[in-house]
């Protein structure tokens, strides 16, 4: 079933109307005065945040949007409690049953009182005055009993409050074990698919150690029809070995007269290195005289384009020199024509 939640606003209305009374705000009487409504722990907190906003006090982000609720309330004008609601723990029924039972009777004793009062102000009777006083009594002595009854249902709320605190210390206590045992289940789960796996490695392994085997007993019987065939063949060996001692032995009597060859060459040999040697002094004497003369060469070639520059130029100032010659010469032709032409026309 859906509970009713204690909003900003019904909390504040509390809260004012038991300054205006004089009496002390906090969780248990802001709770008592709403009638028992959310939890206590919520009403705890609006008790302390209506202190923090009367005081003055900075409060946190998240708490001053509900400033504007206290302020309307504080101004007598209406608020629009939607939203403006703490998240509420789950209440403990027995304490919300008996606490709104303490909070009926009290709001009637309270209520009847008033009725009374007012009534014995506009009828200024002196027998309802005392009447009124009787019952006033009477109404202190409930009041007092209520109070009494008050303390004991706050007490035992403390007391529900401290048992709820423990089951749920030993809630998270139980919870911390389930999560360590669900821990080591997982580690046992991984260990035995590991162990799994590895059997079905060896397994695996296992399988082809057998076709391994397998393999080796055929090529074993290969490898004995091989080594009948590699008997045969070794005495056919054996005979060419013995041929081949024999051509050994021809080989080192080649040998012999080989290295007497060799001694006879290697004294000529000698005579002709002394003669390569000589001919190389002399190769070294040319190229020597080579490099020289490869040096003055170049520098006679050197010489040779610098003289071929120098007649370069020369006959480029011989060709602008001719051609300035005949450039006077054609103009000094021009002007004999026409000194020429002028005498004629002056004659």
């Amino acid at each position: 079933m859906a509970r009713i939640k204690l909003s900003a606003a019904m909390a504040f209305e509390a809260a004012k109307e038991l300054a205006q009374e004089g009496e002390e705000v906090n969780s248990s009487t802001l709770w008592m005065r709403c009638g028992g409504i959310g939890s206590i722990t919520t009403a705890k907190k609006w008790a302390e945040l209506w202190q923090a906003f009367e005081e003055g006090e900075q409060v946190d982000k998240k708490l001053e949007q509900y400033r504007f609720v206290y302020e309307t309330v504080k101004e007598g004008e209406e608020v629009d409690a939607a939203g403006d609601e703490y998240a509420e723990e789950e209440p403990i029924p027995q304490i919300v049953g008996a606490t709104q039972d303490y909070a009926i009777q009290l709001s009637a004793i309270v209520r009847e009182l008033v009725e009374e009062k007012t009534s014995e102000l506009a009828e200024a009777s002196s027998a309802l005055v005392e009447k009124a006083q009787q019952k006033q009594g009477q109404a202190a002595h409930q009041v007092a009993a209520s109070k009494e009854e008050l303390n004991e249902a706050q007490k035992k709320i403390a007391s529900l409050e401290a048992d709820n605190q423990q089951l749920h210390n030993d809630l998270q206590t139980r919870q911390g074990q389930i999560q360590e045992l669900e821990k080591q289940l997982k580690h046992a789960q991984q260990r035995h698919t590991t162990i799994e796996e590895h059997n079905r490695e060896l397994s695996k392994q296992l399988g082809e150690a057998e076709e391994r085997v397998a393999t080796l007993e055929r090529e074993g019987e290969a490898s004995k029809q091989e080594l009948k065939t590699l008997n045969a063949e070794r005495g056919k060996l054996q005979s060419q070995l013995v041929s081949a001692q024999e051509l050994v032995r021809e080989c080192e009597v080649r040998a012999n007269t080989l290295e007497r060859d060799k001694a006879i060459a290697s004294s000529r040999a000698g005579d002709l290195v002394h003669q390569v040697e000589r001919e190389q002094h002399h190769a070294e004497v040319l190229e020597t005289r080579n490099q020289e003369l490869s040096e003055r060469l170049t520098q006679e070639a050197a010489k040779a384009a610098s003289a071929f520059e120098r007649a370069r130029q020369l006959e480029a100032q011989v060709a602008k020199f001719e051609q300035e010659r005949l450039m006077a010469k054609e103009g000094e032709t021009k002007s004999r024509r026409k000194v020429s032409q002028e005498k004629q026309s002056g004659g």
